[in-house]
């Protein structure tokens, strides 16, 4: 990282945009920023500190302190620092918290922390730049990203700032640690430590849940026999997995002792079986016997029942044929009704006939009624038009005479609105007059109270003043404008009350200017009075148009207004009504005419309706007294009712023959089943033999019981079997287990052992992490870099060295460091140096930090650093020696800046940044070779 060109606004000592361009230092390699004290030296450490990472180059300065005193309120406060980070160049500007004026308003505001980051894009043509991040954080981490250093880091490592040259030196093993951990990039240790402690502990869990599965299956087998499985569980939960091999054993011996007893209860379970086979076939010839005798209690019932319903069958047979004696009597009377059928058609056909001249003189009656409404209904409705057609004359008269009354109020109603338009500029124009004639009135009083004895008072003041106006311009052996002598012995004093000629025009100037502010305010005022004049005459004017009083008031014109808007809507919803009547009485002319020429037509049909009716009235009777001789002596009232009648009879005698052949049909059947019932019975009796029923309850009772046994023996069986099988099962998956649970085992002590080796949690031997071995070689090597310019600095007297001997021998020792002193050969504490060593071994420190971390491929160039003073406590020999190894570190691609007060050290460098400050604030001059 190498900064190259500084931008500086209102900030700190700097109130105007101070611009500096480290790269021409490039070529001297060091240069030298001197000033006064308070110029603001520190302040271009802090700006390039803040502008990276948003902190002071110290930890006394606060960033919000660093708005400049000197700055205007509405200035911008701001730092852009231009750095190279290996191939490529970054822009980043910040803006600190400040108070600043608003924008909008008065009054203050605070502006908050922004901060942007750009890269420089290489372009032949032009420089560009691409965004990478904005806001004050991220650009922060992006910085910390890039650098490879934090703030802090950055403070101790590149910025050696004021006040803090022994941190690096004098921090603790684990402040070291940190700053090494960036700077190496350790933290992958920590990775690989993770990584090994997520493999350790998989393992284990992977080792604890082989143990769990091995536990669970032993659980769940049980030895046969009552002590055997107390002792198999005494030792399961005494000695866990160390007995397995035991209970393994244990459990396949009770697997062989399980085995032989269940093939004993498989033989007890067939004789229990061949027991219940010839007992189910006793039951089954009882069940048999039991059915013949309950079959047979059910013939002999069947057989009582069929003898009763036999006696019930000959009873209905002979009722059957009784009934079957009516049936030639019932055949006379249908040959009779059948003979006298065509006499009924006829008359049908003449009540057809009769109906058919009922329904047709009905239709011609409601024609006949229907001609005679419309006929009456026309003749009312004519009379009815022409009376309302005579109400109804002068409609037409009407709408024209509201029509002329209409238009004639619409005028005078735009004359009115007229003239209260006129009203309401006068209105505005009387309320301008009032504001001018007061505006006048202020102008005329300040001018006469004000500005004019003002004035007054400073011509005079000027005249009586004019002698010590020329006094004041005299000078030696120069004439006086008076008197033209050269001499001026006693010239005139000038006091504070004198007041000078520029003084003079300017009173005069105001006073001028108050006079031609009045002079336009009267005159503007004396022209909105004549408009007044002019919009009350046409006010005055309008009112007599209108037809009112010239003093009427707007509250007049309003009623007006109102009246004549009253009169228009009214005439309107008169014209409207006037015109519907017309309307209506045109369209009733119409219909009258209409209906005067229809009524002819109706009287004439009407006429010929009522003829037709008389005729088929006529017709009608002739077909009556017709039809009432024809059905004269016919039993039945029309043709249906002798088919219905005829159909009933045959029916019944349908019914009483058929009747009398199912009754007949029905004994005989039933003779012959009560014959064959006495068979069955006289059969069963000879098949049971008198035997008594047998005692099915008590076998099936006895049959339940040997069954209940044989299922237990069998249940027994099986649990000797599947215990046996689990037993077995269980061993052999538990042996096999075992052997794999042994390697995982093995496995995982290994891991740990490498994990405790790795955070130094050993018991035994040297307790150090492996992120805090690694570090101990870069510190090595950081300080084998140091010990080469502490060397040169301290005239070979001092060399560090890292404590060996810890006292805590914790995980986070190992970067303590102590000096050799060559003088006693001994080695002491860096904290019992004094303070010009103390520099020199921290700068020794931080020169070989910056070169180790340049050899590694951590990404991290450091090329550049600031001393920000500390020269002051050396002498003569070790300033020379300082300086040698700056001169040696310093070459084109890594330059040094100093800060210092040290006269020599001005002297030895040409390449200097000078800070100058003053009253408006610092200003810087760069001096390069």
């Amino acid at each position: 990282m190498k900064p190259l060109q500084l931008s500086m606004k209102a900030f700190g000592a700097f109130a105007e945009e101070c611009r500096i361009d480290f790269t021409p230092f490039d070529k001297s390699g060091i240069y030298l920023i001197t000033g006064e004290t308070g110029a603001g030296k520190t302040t271009i450490f802090d700006a390039i500190c803040y502008a990276l990472y948003g902190t002071a180059s110290g930890d006394v300065r606060d960033p919000k302190q660093f708005r400049s005193q000197y700055a205007d309120p509405k200035q911008i406060t701001c730092v852009e620092l231009r750095f190279s980070c290996g191939n490529k160049q970054y822009l980043v500007n910040r803006t600190p918290p400040y108070l600043r004026a608003a924008l909008r308003g008065s009054g203050m505001v605070e502006q908050k922390a922004e901060a942007e980051l750009w890269e420089i894009l290489p372009d032949k043509t032009a420089e560009k730049k691409e965004v990478i991040c904005s806001g004050a954080q991220a650009v922060t981490d992006k910085v910390v990203e890039l650098t490879g250093m934090d703030g802090k880091q950055f403070r101790q490592i590149v910025m050696i700032a004021q006040g803090e040259f022994r941190k690096f030196l004098l921090s603790s093993s684990v402040e070291k640690g940190k700053i090494l951990r960036q700077l190496f990039h350790t933290q992958n240790c920590d990775k690989i430590q993770q990584i090994l402690k997520e493999r350790l502990d998989q393992q284990r869990a992977h080792v604890r849940e082989q143990e769990t599965q091995m536990l669970t299956l032993l659980h769940q087998a049980s030895p046969a026999g009552e002590k055997q499985a107390e002792l198999y569980e005494a030792r399961l939960n005494f000695s866990g997995m160390a007995a397995a091999e035991e209970l393994c054993d244990m459990l396949k011996a009770s697997a062989a002792e399980l085995s032989e007893q269940a093939a004993s209860q498989s033989e007890q379970v067939q004789e229990q079986q061949k027991a219940i086979e010839s007992l189910l076939q006793e039951i089954e010839q009882g069940r048999q016997h039991n059915a013949v005798l309950k079959q047979l209690r059910q013939a002999e019932q069947e057989q009582q029942k069929g003898a009763v319903q036999l006696e019930l069958c000959e009873a209905a047979a002979k009722k059957a044929d009784a009934d079957a004696e009516k049936v030639p009597e019932l055949q006379e009377q249908v040959t009779l009704l059948q003979h006298s059928l065509p006499k009924y058609e006829e008359v049908a056909v003449l009540q057809a006939a009769e109906s058919a001249l009922q329904m047709k003189r009905k239709t011609q009656e409601l024609a006949c009624a229907q001609a005679k409404l419309y006929w009456e209904q026309t003749n009312a409705s004519c009379q009815r038009l022409s009376k309302e057609l005579e109400v109804h004359v002068d409609s037409a008269v009407d709408c024209a005479n509201l029509k002329h009354a209409i238009e004639k109020d619409t005028q005078r109603q735009q004359s009115v609105r007229q003239l209260q338009d006129l009203m309401t500029e006068q209105q505005k124009a009387q309320k301008e007059l009032e504001r001018r004639s007061q505006r006048a009135q202020q102008a005329e009083t300040w001018y006469f109270s004000e500005e004019k004895p003002a004035y007054d008072r400073t011509e005079r003041q000027f005249f009586q003043s004019m002698a010590g106006n020329l006094a004041r311009k005299l000078e030696e052996n120069e004439p006086c404008p008076v008197c033209g002598s050269r001499e001026h012995p006693r010239p005139a004093l000038y006091t504070e009350d004198t007041v000078t000629e520029e003084q003079f025009q300017k009173a005069k100037e105001r006073q001028q200017n108050a006079l031609q502010q009045m002079e336009e305010h009267k005159k503007s005022l004396t022209q909105q009075e004549e408009r007044c004049k002019m919009l009350e005459q046409q006010v005055q004017q309008q009112l007599v148009h209108c037809g009112l009083d010239e003093t009427a008031g707007s509250a007049a014109v309003q009623q007006l207004a109102a009246d004549l808007q009253a009169a228009i809507t009214q005439n309107n919803r008169l014209l409207k009504e006037r015109k519907e009547q017309l309307s209506a009485q045109q369209q009733k002319q119409q219909m009258l005419a209409k209906q005067q020429a229809e009524l002819p037509r109706l009287q004439a049909a009407y006429e010929s309706s009522h003829a037709q009716l008389e005729q088929l009235t006529q017709e009608l009777a002739v077909k009556t007294a017709e039809r009432e001789q024809c059905q004269a002596g016919l039993p039945y009232a029309s043709l249906s009712l002798a088919k219905k009648q005829l159909e009933q009879k045959q029916s019944t005698i349908r019914q009483l023959e058929q009747a009398q052949q199912q009754a007949a049909q029905k004994w005989q059947q039933q003779k012959e089943q009560v014959s064959s019932q006495q068979k069955l019975v006289q059969h069963l009796r000879e098949t049971v033999k008198d035997k008594p029923a047998y005692d099915l309850q008590t076998a099936e009772q006895t049959l339940e019981q040997k069954r209940s046994e044989k299922e237990r023996t069998e249940k027994r069986c099986r649990q000797s079997s599947q215990q046996a099988q689990q037993c077995k099962a269980i061993a052999g998956e538990v042996q096999k287990r075992y052997r794999s649970w042994e390697s995982e085992a093995r496995q995982g002590n290994t891991l740990e052992k490498l994990y405790q080796m790795m955070t130094g949690t050993l018991k035994k031997g040297e307790r150090i992490s492996f992120e805090r071995y690694v570090q101990t070689y870069y510190f090595n090597r950081v300080l084998q870099f140091a010990n080469q310019k502490l060397y040169q600095l301290s005239n070979g007297r001092y060399q560090f060295r890292r404590r060996q001997e810890e006292t805590a021998h914790n995980i986070s020792s190992g970067l303590n460091l102590d000096v050799l002193d060559q003088y006693t050969g001994k080695s002491r504490s860096v904290e019992t140096l004094s303070g010009g060593e103390t520099f020199l071994a921290s700068l020794a420190l931080a020169l070989g930090l910056s070169d180790t971390v340049q050899q590694q491929s951590g990404g991290i160039q450091l090329n550049a650093m600031f001393i920000d003073e500390g020269f002051g406590s050396l002498d003569s020999t070790a300033l020379d020696n300082a300086v040698q190894v700056l001169q040696q570190l310093s070459d084109h691609q890594r330059t040094i800046g100093i800060i210092s007060h040290v006269s020599e050290l001005a002297e030895r460098f040409e390449a200097q940044l000078q800070v100058e400050k003053s009253e408006n604030g610092s200003h810087v001059i760069c001096h390069y070779e």
